[in-house]
């Protein structure tokens, strides 16, 4: 990965963590709702650039060693992503307008909704633990864990200062993680090139028959 695109995935830690950090003042300042859906909002986007730059990181420096896990890890980011975005997507309509709060806290098919998101997150989020145990990175396993402490509070309903705090320290963490990480050879590029390499002695071995041929002509 070049630097250029490492100064980019920073970047968006940047705005996850500052956008975490802003949504953090909701908590002790009085804004009108049209300013906390912005915030709520911008929240939300900063969260799914901020996974789909960690998804994609991990796919580019510490691939599963075995194809047939790939299947388990695209099952992981996408249900990883549908909660995100329903968590995120709940948390703008209960937070941004008295009036939505009530229509959702008195209608049980939205109310419904809203709890499957969390508990898909929460779900998601354990997955994402076993994933970085085998992907054996120190950053990524720490950031799984902070993940799944942040899922659990906001299952639990207290999407509010310890979840925002944890969330900060994910970016802070994602910093480190893309700063240190380097790619890894896997062993599905290992086997490529034993048969590259099984390839030429063939070749040579083809080869040097050839000429002995010719010279007991």
């Amino acid at each position: 990965m070049n630097i250029l695109k490492r100064v980019l995935f920073m970047l968006i830690s940047i705005f996850f963590i500052l956008s975490n950090l802003l949504f953090y003042t909701i908590n002790f300042k009085e804004y009108v709702n049209f300013r906390i859906f912005q915030i709520t909002s911008t929240l939300l986007v900063s969260e799914v650039f901020f996974w789909l730059m960690i998804f994609y990181t991990i796919r580019y420096f510490e691939i599963y060693k075995k194809r047939n896990k790939k299947r388990d890890i695209f099952i992981v980011e996408v249900l990883f992503l549908v909660g995100l975005i329903g968590l995120g997507v709940g948390r703008i309509l209960m937070q941004s307008s008295p009036y939505l709060n009530d229509l959702i806290l008195s209608n049980i098919k939205l109310l419904n909704s809203i709890g499957w998101a969390r508990v898909t997150f929460l779900f998601a989020s354990i997955m994402f633990f076993c994933y970085s145990i085998n992907i054996r990175n120190s950053w990524l396993i720490i950031i799984s864990i902070l993940n799944f402490f942040n899922a659990v509070i906001v299952w639990l309903d207290f999407d509010t200062v310890p979840s925002t705090l944890i969330r900060v320290g994910v970016g802070a963490l994602s910093i480190g993680y893309l700063f240190f990480v380097r790619k890894s050879v896997t062993e599905d590029e290992d086997n490529e090139e034993e048969k590259d390499d099984s390839n030429d002695d063939e070749y040579y071995e083809i080869e040097y028959s050839d000429i002995k041929r010719i010279e007991e002509k």
